[in-house]
């Protein structure tokens, strides 16, 4: 598994050597508008009309290709999981995580969320948020998940959030 995983890596490190450079300015701009404001306009035009992709399509890497956690050591989705962050990044996408989420899990988050589509822009961040801050519906186990730190929540949590142990992936 050790080779697999490095060769694994050097595909990471591939995909990201082959971002695609920038793209055109905003063509229709004014004189007195500053270059980082145009490249500001030129997100949100990519942004609002890009056509959607799966991220394997971007990356270029089939999810088939990413063992699932089952099959690794914790180290071994640690190591995975901050190569794919890399990866990630290179792209513009900012996947957010609870703080105190270990990074073996957040390879589990990663992979499962590798079909998902996406726009991709060459500017600006894309952040991609696995939680939607409601307890009842969040998909961290609850020792990691920040959820339940909000006001609204406090004391209303139901035998969801009893568990405190790290799921059975």
């Amino acid at each position: 598994m050790e080779e697999y995983i490095q060769q694994l890596i050097e595909d990471f490190r591939e995909s990201a050597k082959k971002f695609p450079a920038p793209g055109p300015f905003w063509e229709n701009h004014s004189e007195e508008t500053s270059e980082a404001g145009i490249e500001d306009l030129s997100f949100v035009n990519q942004y609002l009309n890009g056509l959607p992709q799966k991220l394997s399509d971007i990356f270029g890497i089939e999810k088939i290709n990413l063992p699932p956690l089952e099959k690794l050591e914790k180290g071994q989705a640690s190591l995975l999981y901050t190569e794919m962050l890399k990866l990630w990044k290179s792209y513009n996408f900012y996947p957010d995580f609870p703080k105190k989420l270990p990074p073996y899990l957040r390879y589990k988050f990663l992979r499962d969320y590798w079909d998902t589509e996406q726009i991709q822009v060459d500017k600006g961040e894309i952040h991609v948020e696995f939680c939607q801050y409601e307890p009842d519906f969040c998909p961290f186990p609850c020792k990691y998940c920040d959820c339940k730190d909000f006001k609204p929540y406090e004391g209303k949590l139901d035998e969801h959030w009893d568990k405190d142990d790290d799921p059975p992936f």
